[in-house]
């Protein structure tokens, strides 16, 4: 058995792509969970707290960033970029 080390590693006979990208979100929900994140870092009393949920916002919005520029249903390379 390989042992897993990231999506882009995978043999392409290995993970169902359809099933894959199914599952991945529009950038609009992208955006949605980054602003979770800074609204939740906002109420955050430890900096290292809010400095957490501020880099997870990062990521959020660059997956977003990254989902426009995918045609629809095609965004698994910015999940994978990510992992």
């Amino acid at each position: 058995m390989v042992p897993f080390t990231g999506l882009s590693r995978l043999p392409d006979d290995s993970i169902d792509r359809k099933r894959y990208r199914a599952w991945m979100m529009s950038d609009s929900e992208y955006r949605r969970l980054a602003a979770e994140c800074l609204e939740l870092a906002q109420r955050m009393s430890l900096h290292r707290d809010r400095a957490h949920l501020m880099e997870m916002a990062q990521r959020w919005l660059g997956l977003a960033t990254e989902a426009e520029r995918q045609p629809s249903g095609a965004n698994n390379t910015a999940i994978e970029r990510a992992l």
